[in-house]
């Protein structure tokens, strides 16, 4: 069965994303970068970094659900895209469902593909991950609770027990 293309884009859809202010009124939107090209294919998770940019979880396929991560500045320039890294999704697509940033600045992505929660740097490298090795199985979503601590929300398809898990990891980097 053919399926067509993941998530056509016609003329007139629009693909972006709109800020408004604390009164409800609209002050910019994000949809096209400096050459005119779209920014993203589905936004689909947004949070603000401490330096105010704005990391965006882009679906860019559902077939299997395949994304990438891209951050905006302030002023809404294409800073850099994160689609995934050799080590960690060479048998796996990347397909980020969740993502929080840190007090450090560190952006933190809940990989179900890999299994893995991946620890950015603020310019878009690899730090370090979270994986099967420490009992990460389909991470779901994330958070940071007032402790500063990360807690990951695992789902239950897939494991032994039937039982999804919330992980509690104290990030120090």
């Amino acid at each position: 069965m053919d399926v067509g293309p993941s998530f056509p884009r016609r003329e007139d859809s629009r693909r972006g994303i709109l800020v408004y202010d604390y009164n409800c009124r609209h002050m910019r939107t994000y949809e096209y970068d400096t050459n005119n090209e779209r920014l993203f294919t589905l936004p689909d998770a947004i949070a603000m970094n401490i330096n105010e940019d704005m990391c965006v979880i882009d679906k860019t396929n559902n077939n299997p659900w395949e994304g990438r991560v891209v951050v905006l500045g302030k002023y809404g320039n294409l800073k850099w895209t994160y689609k995934d890294h050799p080590s960690i999704n060479s048998k796996n697509n990347f397909n980020p469902l969740d993502l929080v940033t840190t007090s450090k600045g560190l952006i933190l992505v809940a990989d179900r593909g890999s299994n893995t929660v991946h620890m950015l740097s603020m310019e878009g490298f690899l730090v370090t991950c979270l994986n099967e090795s420490h009992g990460i199985h389909r991470p779901m979503c994330l958070n940071i609770n007032q402790d500063g601590q990360l807690q990951i929300g695992c789902s239950s398809i897939g494991t032994k027990d039937g039982l999804s898990k919330l992980h509690t990891v104290d990030i120090s980097l």
